[in-house]
């Protein structure tokens, strides 16, 4: 063992020594006489065992860990290389090869594995398998890779990952960031032989969710909620159990104290008793023997369940229907999904986008497996709109462009056009629409000459006024009239 990493191993043990010592006083009050932790049977080390074990067998758990790797990844984003300059060839040649290694080694799907597993622990990585590069423990040296060298990518859990060497120059560029790592392959894979690989940095993208203060290990998703757990498995296993107990309560059998029974009488009233509550026998045959039930009661867990889940949603952030899935029978609401797309918006702006995709493209350029050029990431938005909230924009969108229509034509407008068509529609420019324009420019020179006429545009025109009477002040239809009933 180096020195270097012998001081490791004791960085190492004094942080876990620390840990323990905190972990400890949790719990604590009235000065050490009451242990709230122990009392409400709550665990004060957690590790990943413990986080993995409550992702493998509780639906809560497994969703709380899940969805949020879900929903970042389920619509992957477009990488947009930049085609300033000269660069439309090579451009096309990034696309046609990030396409063809997306495909090949399912990239995405790769990296959502790993976003979940890290999600478990404090920590997770993305194994890049390199042909041609030398051994795993040594950095990548060559620069001239092509995508057909890009053999593997392959996600790791902090179970079967330790960081055996962090980087401690303050003048390097990855100072406190690891150096080493040991990888174990097939550690819970059964008939396969379970083996160690020293792997260099080079070959690895580390990531972590939740870093608060350094930029390896992060927080468990589990972590903050990992008491309510308990919490909840009480409130619906014992309900359960409750209802397993006092649903019916079961039989009294009175005997008359004047029944004699021997031992068979005995045996068979028993075996009478046991068909009736274990098969489906719905009769009991007795003589001498009064049968009286002990009553039933049902306990209603839905307070305390809803309780813990509010709970769990407000230190999450994920909402209730999110959180409880299509099992629930409920859809998402519009204000869940909205505050869902903004708290993924953000995690694939803070996280995914830095932490994740484009440490891996960055890497590729590096080797020269895609060409050096800028490029743009674009989200996906995760709950599109379905047809039925388009029709409904459609509807109010129209009705605001009726207003809109109706104000101008009665000589005054609250906004310009281009203005309506930049704020509510999102639409940049004028619209380059033929008919619609030559109906508009008609309009303007009908509304310019009636305003010449000294008309109010959007007016009615009076009725009997003096472009209806001749010169003598009398009404032409009037005299017609008259002249006939002469």
């Amino acid at each position: 063992m180096s020195r270097a990493q012998f001081n490791q191993l004791k960085t190492n043990f004094s942080e876990n020594l620390n840990r323990s010592r905190l972990a400890a006083l949790m719990g604590q009050q009235y000065q050490g006489n009451r242990d709230i932790y122990e009392v409400l049977g709550y665990d004060k080390t957690l590790t990943f065992d413990k986080f993995q074990d409550r992702y493998e067998r509780e639906h809560i758990a497994g969703r709380i860990v899940d969805a949020p790797a879900a929903a970042t990844w389920s619509n992957p984003p477009i990488v947009i290389p930049s085609t300033k300059g000269d660069s439309k060839r090579k451009a096309d040649e990034f696309l046609e090869t990030w396409e063809e290694i997306v495909k090949r080694i399912s990239v995405f799907s790769k990296i959502e594995r790993a976003d979940k597993l890290s999600g478990i622990g404090e920590f997770g990585i993305l194994l890049i398998g390199l042909k041609g590069s030398g051994g795993a423990e040594f950095q990548v040296a060559r620069k001239d890779y092509t995508a057909d060298d890009l053999l593997y990518l392959s996600p790791f859990s902090q179970r079967t990952t330790a960081i055996d060497l962090f980087s401690q120059d303050p003048t390097d560029a990855r100072f406190g960031l690891p150096k080493l790592y040991t990888v174990s392959t097939g550690k819970n894979v059964s008939n396969f032989r379970s083996f160690d690989v020293r792997t260099h940095w080079s070959r690895v993208i580390h990531f972590a969710d939740g870093l608060l203060d350094n930029d390896v290990f992060g927080t468990p998703r589990l972590q903050r909620v990992y008491n309510l757990f308990n919490d909840l498995a009480k409130v619906v296993g014992g309900s359960a159990e409750f209802y397993w107990r006092i649903a019916d309560r079961g039989l009294h059998l009175d005997i008359d104290p004047e029944m004699e029974l021997n031992d068979t009488d005995e045996q068979k009233l028993a075996d009478e008793a046991n068909d009736y509550i274990h098969n489906q026998n719905r009769f009991l045959q007795t003589r001498g023997v009064t049968v009286k039930s002990l009553g039933a009661e049902t306990a209603d867990p839905r307070g305390p369940f809803a309780n813990i889940m509010a709970l769990i949603s407000g230190s999450t952030g994920i909402p209730q229907r999110v959180l409880m899935g299509s099992e629930r029978g409920q859809l998402a609401s519009s204000q869940d999904k909205a505050s869902w797309n903004d708290k993924i918006a953000e995690r694939q702006r803070l996280y995914a986008e830095p932490s994740l995709l484009r440490p891996l493209i960055d890497r590729l350029i590096d080797w020269r497996i895609l060409p050096n050029l800028d490029y743009d990431i674009r989200w996906p938005v995760v709950f599109p709109q379905t047809d039925e909230e388009r029709s409904i924009i459609a509807v109010r969108i129209s009705s605001g462009a009726n207003n809109l229509a109706k104000a101008k034509q009665q000589g005054g407008k609250a906004i310009s056009d281009e203005e309506w068509r930049f704020r509510y529609l999102s639409l940049e420019g004028e619209a380059e629409i033929p008919e619609l324009e030559k109906k508009e420019e008609l309009a303007e020179k009908a509304e310019e000459e009636m305003r010449k006429q000294g008309i109010v545009p959007g007016m009615p025109p009076e009725i009997g006024g003096d472009s209806e009477k001749d010169e003598d002040g009398k009404n032409d239809n009037g005299d017609n009239k008259k002249e006939t009933n002469e």
